[in-house]
C-alpha cells in the first residue's frame, strides 16, 4: 500500500450454492434473498460502507472508512443467527481485501478484482481476508486467523497472503482449501536417470489420457518391468498442460489407504470430521489434472474409491500402475513388457542394449562384438525386464556377458525346477536375484537376508541393534537398488526382493537368533519409548510405536512362539495403553486374543483384551473375561485391576451404577499399590464421570482434581484432554454454561493435537447437549453428527447409540418430530443389542416426548407404563417431569410390558413399515 494514503476496503459477498436453491425453493428463494438483502445492507451502512453493488445473490461494497473486517464477522454472525430451513440453508462467502490505489491509473478497479477473487476462493460460511486488509483494519480481538499462504488466484499475476477470519461462535470454523485457487502445481520431481525408449508406448498412453472418452488408464505388467517409470515419463510430457500428482501406493492396503496417500501428494489438510473421501472429491471436482496411482497392486479388489474419483471429477485424469488389472469397466488397459529383444543386427541401437550400458557404466562398459550374443541371449532370458537388466548390470564391471548369462541360467533352471508354478517372468527376475546374490560377498548376503526379518520397513537404529549391520554394507545395498531409503530415516526393500531374502534367511544358522533380537528390540522399544511419554511428548511416542505396528506384531508372534512369557508381560502394559490412547482397539484385540499356552499369562491377556470389547461393544464377552479373570485366585494384582476395570465399564454400560462404582474403586485402590499411575489415572476418572452422571458432584470435583494431577505426572495429554471434558460435564451440570463451554472447547483444542476420534465423539456429544440446552439445536445437530460418525468409524456402538439419542433430542427441541424419530429408532436397536440399559430407558423416554409432541396419546402412555416401576435412576426426575405433561392418571406398571418388550415392539414395527404395505 502507499504510504501516507488512506486505504480503502473492498468487501464481496455472495450466497454459496444459490442457482441450486432458486431452481428447487424459486418462492421461498424470492423472500429469503430479500431478507438476506436487507440484514447485509444495513450492516454495511452500520460499520461504515457503502454499497457499490448488488452482483447477483451478492454485494459489492467500499469503506474509506469504518471497518469491512469487522462488517464481515457480524454479516457471517447475524446471517447464522437467522432461520433458512426455507432454503435448505444459507450460506455466505465473504471476500475482504484493502489498498491504496491511485485514482483514473486503473489501479482501483484492480484492487476491486481482486476482492472479488479473494472472496470467490471462500467457501460458503467463511470469511477470507488478504494481508493488506489486514494491515489496513484491526483484526477483532476475539477472533483468530487461519494462514493460508501466499495463494494464486486465476487471473491475478502475483502470489496474495491470505488468512482465514475465525470466530468461536461461527458454525464453521475449519474449510477445505480455497477453492478457486490456481491450479498449477504438481509432485513430479527430475528423474535422476535418463528414459529410454518406449516411445510408441509413450503416444500410445498419452493419447488415450487426452481422449475424454479414456480418463483412467492402467498399466499392467509383471515386477520389474518398468510399470512406474513408463508412467512418470508420460506424467512428465502430459503435465506441460495440467499438473500431474505422483501417489506411491506400495504400502496401500485398502480404499482408505488410497485416500491418505492422495491427501498427502496433493498436501490436503483435510478440515473438521466430515466425510474424507467426501472432501477430496470436492476439492478434485472442477480440477483439470492427472493423478498418477503408483503399485496399487494391493488395493484392485478395493478400488471403489478410484471410480468415485473418476465418476465425480469429469477433468480428472488417471493413470494407475498395477501387477493386476482393476476391477473396473470404466478402465483401459494397457500391457507393459520388458524391452524387445535387439535384432542381432541392430543390438548397439536397441533400448535395451542403451539402458543396459548406462546402468553398467557408460561406454567404460561398453559390450565387445564377441559379447553382443550373449547380450541379446540375455534380453531373452530375462524377457527385457529392466529390472533384472538393471540388477544384472551391477555386475558388469567383474564378469563378462557370457559370465552373466550363465550365472542367470544356472538360476533359472534351479527355479524351474523348484517352483513351476512362478510365471515364467517371476522365474526371470528370481533368476536375476540368485545370479546377484551369488555375487554379492558373504557378508553382504549376510546383511541383506538379516534386514529382511523387518515388517514394514526399519531405522537404521534397529537394524544395527538387531542385524548388527555394517553401515558400509547398508550403503552399498543401497547403491545397488536392493534397499530403498524413505522418509522418517526409514528404509525398504521391493516386495519382492524382502520375499527372496527372507528365504535365505530362513535358510540360514542364525535366523532363530535374528527373530529372538528383532523381538527383542521391538518389545523393548514399546516399553522404552511409552516410558518416554512425559519427556518427550505423547504424540510423538503414539506416532513412533504406530510407524513400528508392523514389527511389533511379528515381534509379539515370534516371542509366543518361542515361549518368550517374560518378555511378553514385560512389555504387555505400554503395548496396551499406547494403542488404548489412540483407540486402535482392533489392533490391541489381535495383541491381546493370541494364546501363550501359560495360563497366568493368558488370563492377564484376558484381561486386557476385556476392555476392548467393552469398546466395541461385546459386553456380555468383555464381562466374562473379567469374572473369569477375577475368579482365578492365581492372578497378578495387575491382572486383576485390569479385569475390575473392564467389569466396571460393562456395569456402567447396563446401568448398574453401585457395581460400576465397587469396581472402579478396586481397580484404583489396586493400581495405587503397585504405583501405576496411568491405570489410576483412568479409573480416577472413570468414577468422576459416573459421580457427575449421579449427582455427587463434590465427589465429582475431588476426582478430576486428582485425574489432573495424574495426568500432569504421566505427561498424559489425551488424560488432560478428558479432564477438561469431565470438568465441561461438570460445569455443566451446575448451571455454569460458560465455564461448560470453555472446558469443552480446550478439550478439543487438545484433541486437535493428538488426533483421537474416539474421545472427539465424545466432547461433541456433551458440547452438543450443552448447545441444545442453552437455544442453539443447529450447533447442537452439527455436534452429535459428527459425532455419529466418528463413533461408527472407531467401531463405538455405545457412543454410537448415545450420539444418535442426543441428536434426536436436537431434533424434536426443533420440532422435528418424524427426524427425531427415526433417530431413535436407529438408537433403540443399539441399546438392546448391548443390553445397555441407561441407553435404552432415555431412548424410551424421549420416544414418549416425541409421540406426545406428534399428539399421539395412547403410544407416550404405552411407552410411559413400559417404564413405570423401573428403577431410572439419574432418569427418575425428567420421568415425573413428563408424567406431569401426560394427560390422565399416572401409568401402573405391567409386567408383560419391560422396557425391552416395549422397544422391540417398536424396532418391530419400524422394520415391517420399511415393506411399505
Amino acid at each position: 500500500m502507499t504510504a501516507g494514503k488512506t486505504p480503502t476496503g473492498y468487501l464481496f459477498t455472495d450466497i454459496d450454492g444459490s442457482t441450486e436453491r432458486w431452481e428447487r425453493w424459486p418462492l421461498q428463494m424470492k423472500a429469503a434473498v430479500a431478507r438476506h438483502d436487507a440484514l447485509v445492507e444495513d450492516l454495511i451502512r452500520r460499520h461504515g460502507g457503502e454499497l457499490k453493488n448488488w452482483t447477483g445473490d451478492g454485494v459489492f461494497a467500499a469503506f474509506e472508512a469504518g471497518d469491512p473486517i469487522r462488517c464481515a464477522l457480524e454479516i457471517q454472525l447475524a446471517l447464522q443467527d437467522e432461520d433458512w430451513s426455507e432454503v435448505g440453508g444459507l450460506f455466505v462467502r465473504i471476500g475482504v481485501h484493502a489498498d491504496t490505489p491511485e485514482q483514473g491509473n486503473g489501479e482501483q478497479q484492480i484492487s476491486i478484482n481482486r476482492a472479488a477473487r479473494i472472496m470467490a476462493s471462500a467457501w460458503g460460511g467463511q470469511i477470507v481476508v488478504s494481508e493488506g486488509a489486514l494491515q489496513a483494519f484491526a483484526r477483532p480481538p476475539e477472533c483468530r486467523l487461519t494462514d493460508q499462504g501466499f495463494c494464486h488466484l486465476k487471473g491475478v499475476d502475483e502470489p496474495l497472503r491470505l488468512y482465514g477470519l475465525v470466530h468461536h461462535s461461527l458454525a464453521r470454523t475449519e474449510f477445505p482449501p480455497l477453492q478457486s485457487l490456481a491450479f498449477c502445481a504438481g509432485t513430479l520431481s527430475d528423474q535422476a536417470t535418463p528414459f529410454f525408449g518406449r516411445e510408441r508406448e509413450t503416444a500410445h498412453i498419452t493419447g488415450l489420457l487426452k481422449a475424454p472418452q479414456t480418463r483412467l488408464v492402467v498399466l499392467v505388467g509383471p515386477g520389474g518391468n518398468g510399470k512406474t517409470r513408463l508412467a512418470v515419463h508420460v506424467a512428465a510430457s502430459y503435465a506441460q498442460h495440467c499438473p500431474a500428482w505422483f501417489v506411491p501406493l506400495e504400502n496401500a492396503a485398502n480404499g482408505g489407504d488410497i485416500l491418505a496417500a492422495i491427501a498427502r501428494a496433493l498436501r490436503f489438510p483435510f478440515y473438521g470430521r466430515s466425510a474424507q473421501a467426501d472432501q477430496i472429491l470436492d476439492y478434485l471436482r472442477d480440477k483439470e489434472a492427472l493423478l498418477i496411482l503408483d503399485n496399487a497392486d494391493a488395493v484392485v479388489h478395493d478400488s471403489a474409491l478410484i471410480l468415485r474419483l473418476f465418476e465425480n471429477c469429469p477433468k480428472l485424469r488417471i493413470l494407475v500402475t498395477s501387477r493386476e488389472p482393476l476391477h473396473i469397466t470404466c478402465a483401459l488397459h494397457c500391457q507393459v513388457t520388458g524391452f524387445a529383444t535387439p535384432d542381432p543386427e541392430d543390438v548397439r541401437t536397441s533400448t535395451a542394449y542403451q539402458f543396459f550400458c548406462h546402468q553398467s557404466g557408460g561406454d567404460a562398459h561398453g559390450i565387445e562384438d564377441d559379447e553382443l550374443e550373449a547380450f541379446r541371449e540375455l534380453c531373452v532370458t530375462l524377457d527385457g525386464s529392466p529390472l533384472a537388466l538393471l540388477l544384472a548390470a551391477q555386475w558388469r564391471g567383474l564378469l563378462s556377458l557370457k559370465e552373466i548369462l550363465a550365472k542367470v541360467r544356472a538360476g533359472l533352471d534351479f527355479l524351474g525346477a523348484t517352483a513351476p508354478d512362478l510365471p515364467e517372468r517371476h522365474r526371470s527376475i528370481r533368476s536375476v536375484f540368485n545370479a546377484t546374490w551369488t555375487l554379492l560377498s558373504s557378508d553382504q548376503q549376510r546383511d541383506l537376508a538379516m534386514l529382511s526379518i523387518f515388517s514394514g520397513g526399519f531405522t537404521l537404529h534397529a537394524a544395527e541393534a538387531v542385524t548388527r549391520l555394517d553401515l558400509q554394507i547398508l550403503s552399498a545395498l543401497k547403491d545397488m537398488g536392493l534397499v530403498e531409503q524413505r522418509e522418517h530415516d526409514r528404509f525398504i526393500m521391493h516386495p519382492l526382493i524382502h520375499e527372496y531374502a527372507r528365504e535365505k534367511l530362513s535358510a540360514m544358522s542364525d535366523a532363530h537368533e535374528t527373530g529372538r533380537r528383532h523381538s527383542e528390540y521391538y518389545l523393548s522399544l514399546a516399553e522404552t519409548e511409552f516410558a518416554s511419554i512425559a519427556l518427550v511428548g505423547e504424540r510423538l511416542v503414539l506416532d513412533r510405536i504406530e510407524w513400528e505396528i508392523a514389527n511389533l506384531k511379528a515381534a509379539w508372534r515370534h516371542a509366543i512362539r518361542e515361549g518368550a512369557r517374560k518378555r511378553l508381560s514385560q512389555a504387555a502394559e505400554a503395548l496396551f495403553y499406547a494403542l488404548v490412547m489412540r483407540a486402535r482397539y482392533s489392533d490391541a484385540s489381535e495383541f491381546f486374543s493370541a494364546k501363550t499356552g501359560a495360563r497366568r499369562l493368558d488370563k492377564y491377556f484376558t484381561s486386557l483384551l476385556a476392555t476392548c470389547q467393552v469398546q466395541h461393544g461385546a459386553l456380555d464377552a468383555a464381562e466374562a473375561a473379567a469374572l473369569a479373570t477375577l475368579a482365578d485366585e492365581d492372578q497378578s494384582l495387575t491382572s486383576r485391576a485390569h479385569a475390575h476395570h473392564a467389569l466396571a465399564l460393562v456395569s456402567h454400560a447396563h446401568g448398574d451404577f453401585d457395581g460400576a462404582k465397587r469396581n472402579y474403586g478396586l481397580a484404583l485402590d489396586i493400581r495405587r499399590r503397585r504405583s501405576d499411575w496411568i491405570g489410576c489415572y483412568y479409573s480416577a476418572s472413570s468414577l468422576a464421570l459416573l459421580h457427575v452422571l449421579l449427582g455427587e458432584l463434590e465427589q465429582a470435583r475431588e476426582r478430576i482434581k486428582e485425574s489432573y494431577r495424574l495426568s500432569e505426572l504421566i505427561g498424559n495429554t489425551s488424560g488432560m484432554m478428558y479432564v477438561y471434558l469431565l470438568a465441561g460435564d461438570l460445569a455443566a451440570r451446575e448451571g455454569r454454561a460458560e465455564d461448560a463451554k470453555a472446558n469443552y472447547y480446550k478439550s478439543l483444542d487438545i484433541e486437535e493435537s493428538i488426533q483421537n476420534p474416539q474421545y472427539r465423539a465424545r466432547i461433541l456429544i456433551s458440547l452438543g447437549s450443552l448447545l441444545a440446552k442453552h437455544g442453539d439445536p443447529r450447533g447442537a445437530q452439527r455436534c452429535h453428527s459428527e459425532a455419529v460418525d466418528l463413533a461408527a468409524e472407531v467401531g463405538d456402538r455405545l457412543r454410537r447409540g448415545n450420539a444418535l439419542l442426543e441428536w434426536a433430542i436436537d431434533l424434536r427441541i426443533e420440532g422435528k418430530s418424524e427426524q427425531a424419530r427415526a433417530r431413535l429408532l436407529q438408537a433403540t436397536p443399539v441399546a438392546l443389542t448391548l443390553n445397555a440399559r441407561p441407553l435404552l430407558m432415555r431412548c424410551l423416554l424421549e420416544l414418549a416426548r416425541v409421540e406426545m409432541l406428534c399428539r399421539n396419546e395412547s403410544q407416550a402412555r404405552r411407552l410411559a407404563t413400559a417404564l413405570a416401576g423401573v428403577d431410572l435412576g439419574p432418569l427418575q426426575d425428567a420421568y415425573r417431569a413428563f408424567l406431569d405433561d401426560l394427560p390422565g392418571p399416572p401409568p401402573i406398571a405391567n409386567d408383560q410390558l419391560t422396557p425391552e418388550a416395549a422397544a422391540r415392539e417398536l424396532v418391530d414395527h419400524a422394520e415391517l413399515e420399511s415393506l411399505r404395505l
